[in-house]
């Protein structure tokens, strides 16, 4: 069993650990979250399994490598080219039909896309003119005097300044 003190998370998130076994290779052992925790205390069980036979040489010891509590929340990603308006499966007619609701049109949106973060985002970059690229690094990447999510292009769905509303239906 290996316990946690002062566990602050998110019903969803899970709790996991990656311990080295006397072969060299890693085991991961998790459990999800079921409500969010505040200062709570947590452990993790895992028992060996006939299946863990290699992994036992008890001149060796396994060894906790890291623990973490991860966030399952989607990882927005495009190529380094982007497209306006010339078709309907182009970027910027794409975000802005996610600003005008409907889903699965940017990114595989389930959310209203912010228009400057979202639409005027994808129409700059395919105009190639230099955008905020990192909301939470307390630059001002761009040079436009406005840094993190104070700069319109951090308003966006794929990242969290931000408050979007879900889509419903679609």
């Amino acid at each position: 069993m290996i316990n946690f003190t002062g566990v602050n998370a998110t019903a969803g998130n899970i709790l996991a650990c990656n311990i080295r076994t006397a072969d060299g290779s890693i085991l991961t052992v998790a459990k999800i979250i079921t409500q969010t925790e505040t200062n709570a205390n947590e452990s993790i069980d895992y028992t060996v399994l006939p299946s863990d036979a290699s992994r036992i040489n008890k001149a060796v010891l396994w060894s906790i490598e890291s623990c973490g509590i991860s966030v399952n929340k989607p990882i927005y990603t495009h190529l380094n080219t982007w497209s306006q308006f010339s078709s309907v499966d182009d970027d910027g007619y794409r975000a802005l039909d996610c600003w005008l609701g409907f889903s699965g049109r940017y990114f595989n949106n389930t959310e209203i896309c912010n228009y400057e973060g979202d639409v005027a985002f994808a129409v700059s970059m395919a105009k190639g003119v230099k955008v905020e690229g990192n909301c939470h690094d307390n630059i001002d990447n761009d040079g436009n005097g406005q840094v993190d999510c104070n700069d319109r292009y951090c308003q966006g769905i794929s990242y969290e300044c931000a408050t979007h509303t879900p889509i419903t239906g679609g």
